[in-house]
């Protein structure tokens, strides 16, 4: 099931094959923040994630779409190594080229590169590292070994 948490500005989703289901519950969550200022939004396709068919692709990338227009940027971390990380980050880039001119939308392989895009006023990594395990997302070394750094 997709796994989601707000803290700051900061929407992290780590999405697992989505479902009809899974893409209402990222867009109430979404809708649940508890601000309105536009955010930085994460999604993580882990590399454990099932391929994905025709309509599964559609619904994940409709449902980022539809939270394009609050997002200040948003960062897909396709997770996945080799030919089929390849051809999942080739096949949503080419969906939403197609259907949208929206270029807040960069694509990367790890979720440590995702936050290289995040704006400065990111929540402290105390405030991240429960609403990453809240994700079901590991904190990302670069940032644990900033905070060991700051200790």
């Amino acid at each position: 099931a997709v796994q989601t948490t707000y803290v700051g500005n900061l929407f992290l989703v780590r999405w697992d094959v989505p479902s009809q289901a899974d893409c209402e519950a990222v867009r109430e969550a979404f809708k649940a923040r508890p601000a309105r200022e536009r955010v930085f939004h994460v999604g993580v396709l882990p590399a454990e994630m099932g391929d994905l068919d025709t309509m599964q692709l559609r619904r994940l990338v409709e449902t980022t779409q539809d939270l394009l227009p609050f997002c200040a940027h948003v960062v897909m971390a396709v997770e996945a190594r080799g030919a089929r990380g390849t051809l999942l980050r080739r096949a949503i880039s080419d969906v939403v080229l197609a259907s949208s001119r929206n270029f807040r939308l960069s694509f990367v392989n790890s979720l440590d590169r995702a936050l290289v895009w995040a704006p400065a006023s990111l929540p402290e990594v105390a405030d991240l590292r429960p609403a990453f395990a809240r994700a079901g997302c590991e904190l990302p070394p670069t940032l644990d070994l900033a905070d060991q750094a700051a200790a």
